[in-house]
């Protein structure tokens, strides 16, 4: 009986490590993306140039930089990767309704990382945006969550 109850100690305990982190208090991915933003734009305040917005990508080791695999860092990068672009990333404006959405453009350069997943049931990756004026001065950034489905 004793070791019965060792082993459900143990199960529930492993149960536990396994999901404790994925809850949403303990996981700041899970936050409203205009939660994530007021964050983010503590450690990239609007203002910052480029290459202080790539310093701080840099030392989040957790971040993906989108590269298609070929580069260790954004400083190795051409402008022609989608990490460092020479266009702006694109939003859409919601408009009132009767009204036709349309799409935005923030920025003439943009960054793009995935600074996270999580799981709510499926896979939802976490995207930050980051758009600079023509002299890499950050101008704004926007979150997106992307779900995967089955």
């Amino acid at each position: 009986m004793k070791k019965i109850l060792i082993i459900a100690s143990i199960i529930i305990l492993l149960i536990a490590i396994a999901i404790i982190p994925t809850w949403k208090p303990f996981s700041p991915l899970r936050k409203s993306e205009e939660q994530i933003k007021e964050d983010l734009l503590k450690i990239t305040p609007i203002g910052m140039n480029l290459d202080d917005v790539i310093s701080v990508i840099e030392k989040k080791t957790r971040w993906k930089i989108h590269n298609n695999g070929s580069l260790k860092s954004l400083s190795e990068a051409p402008i022609n990767y989608n990490i460092l672009s020479d266009f702006g990333y694109s939003i859409t404006v919601n408009t009132p309704k009767g009204q036709k959405n349309f799409t935005k453009t923030i920025g003439t350069k943009s960054i793009r990382v995935t600074i996270g997943h999580y799981l709510n049931p499926f896979e939802t990756s976490v995207l930050v945006f980051w758009g600079f004026d023509e002299e890499g001065i950050l101008i704004d950034l926007d979150i997106r969550k992307d779900m995967d489905g089955i």
